[in-house]
C-alpha cells in the first residue's frame, strides 16, 4: 500500500517571530502559499507533532513536518508556454520568467504558469511529492521578471537550498520607481507588513518584520528611476563580520593582558588590525562596492535593457 509522503524541517535561524504560512511557503518554495494554507488547515502541517494555524509564531529549534496525502495529488497539465533557458547541466536549469506568469498553479491559474510550463518542455523532473513536478528553489512574483533555478532531482534541490540558506546564492533586482531617491545609493531598515488598503501590496509598518534593502540608482530622469537592490545578505554579512571580529578581539585583549610584556607591542597592533579592518568592512567596504558598480559587470540582464531603453529614456 502506498503511504503519504513526509517532510520536514528543523528550524536553526534565530527568528524573532514569523508567522507559520509565510515561513514554510519560503522554506519550502515547491509548494504555494494557498497549497501550503491547505495542509495546515487539513491537520497536514505539524509542528513539535501538534496541528497548527497559519498564524502559528515560528521559533527557533520547531520541528516542522508535512504530510502530503497520496489520495489528494493534482496531475499537472502540460502547457506550451516558451520559456527561455539560459543555463542547463544534469542536475538543475536555469530559465528567464517572463513578467505576466504566476510561477504556481493556484486557485484561479490552475494553468499557463511556469510549472506547467517546465512539465510541457523536454526536462527530466524526478518524482517530486508522489508526482513528476519541478524542484523549484525560489519564486518571482507575477508582475516580476527574471531568473529562476529549478532542481531536477532531490539531492540537487536540498544542496541548493541550503546553499540559499547560509546566503551564499546572492540575489540582485532592477526596478522602476517613480521619483528621484535622495542618494545615489543607501540602505533602508524599516520594518514592512501588508498594506491594509491594498493587501497586495507592502508597505512600512513600525509592527512589521525587519526588512533591509539596499539600492543603487542606475539612471533617471524627471519622472522615474532606475534602480538595482541587493539580496539582504550584503547586510546580514555584517553580523557575521561583528561575531568573527569580536571573538577575535577577545583572545587577542587575553593575550595582550596575560601575554607578557614581550608579546604585548605586537597584539596591540593585531587589536588596532582587528578594529580598523572591521570598521573598514562595515563602513567602507559596501559603499565602495555600490560606487564602483562591481556588481553589475558581466551579469546578464536581459530585461534591464528593455526597461531602461523604453522607460528612462
Amino acid at each position: 500500500m502506498e503511504q503519504n509522503e513526509k517532510l520536514s524541517y528543523f528550524v536553526t535561524e534565530k527568528i524573532v517571530t514569523e508567522r507559520a504560512d509565510l515561513f514554510i511557503t519560503k522554506k519550502f518554495p515547491q509548494f504555494s502559499r494557498s497549497q501550503i494554507q491547505k495542509l495546515i488547515n487539513s491537520e497536514n502541517i505539524t509542528i513539535n507533532s501538534n496541528p497548527i494555524k497559519a498564524s502559528t509564531e515560528i521559533i527557533n529549534k520547531d520541528n516542522i513536518e508535512i504530510t502530503i496525502p497520496i489520495n489528494k495529488k493534482n496531475k499537472l497539465q502540460k502547457s506550451k508556454i516558451s520559456l527561455e533557458i539560459i543555463h542547463e547541466q544534469s542536475n538543475l536549469v536555469i530559465i528567464n520568467k517572463p513578467k505576466g506568469i504566476v510561477v504556481h498553479p493556484s486557485k484561479g491559474h490552475s494553468n499557463n504558469t511556469v510549472v506547467n510550463a517546465l512539465m510541457g518542455m523536454k526536462i527530466e523532473f524526478e518524482s517530486n511529492m508522489g508526482e513528476t513536478k519541478p524542484w523549484l528553489i525560489h519564486r518571482l512574483d507575477k508582475d516580476t521578471s527574471g531568473l529562476l533555478i529549478v532542481a531536477k532531482n532531490k539531492k540537487e534541490y536540498e544542496y541548493l537550498i541550503e546553499l540559499q540558506k547560509e546566503k551564499k546564492i546572492k540575489k540582485y533586482y532592477l526596478a522602476v520607481v517613480s521619483g528621484i531617491p535622495d542618494k545615489k545609493y543607501a540602505t533602508i531598515d524599516a520594518p514592512i507588513s501588508r498594506n491594509k488598503s491594498h493587501r497586495k501590496k507592502m508597505s512600512i509598518n513600525t509592527s512589521g518584520r525587519k526588512s533591509l534593502t539596499t539600492y543603487k540608482v542606475l539612471k533617471s530622469n524627471s519622472k522615474m528611476s532606475l534602480i538595482e537592490l541587493f539580496d539582504q545578505s550584503i547586510n546580514q554579512m555584517l553580523a557575521r563580520s561583528i561575531l568573527t571580529s569580536g571573538t577575535t578581539l577577545l583572545a587577542l585583549i587575553a593575550l595582550y593582558v596575560f601575554g607578557g610584556e614581550v608579546i604585548r607591542d605586537f597584539i596591540y597592533a593585531l587589536i588596532w588590525g582587528i578594529v580598523i579592518g572591521t570598521y573598514s568592512s562595515i563602513f567602507l567596504a559596501v559603499p565602495l562596492l555600490l560606487y564602483l558598480n562591481i556588481n553589475t559587470k558581466d551579469k546578464r540582464e536581459p530585461s534591464a535593457k528593455t526597461v531602461e531603453s523604453d522607460v528612462i529614456a
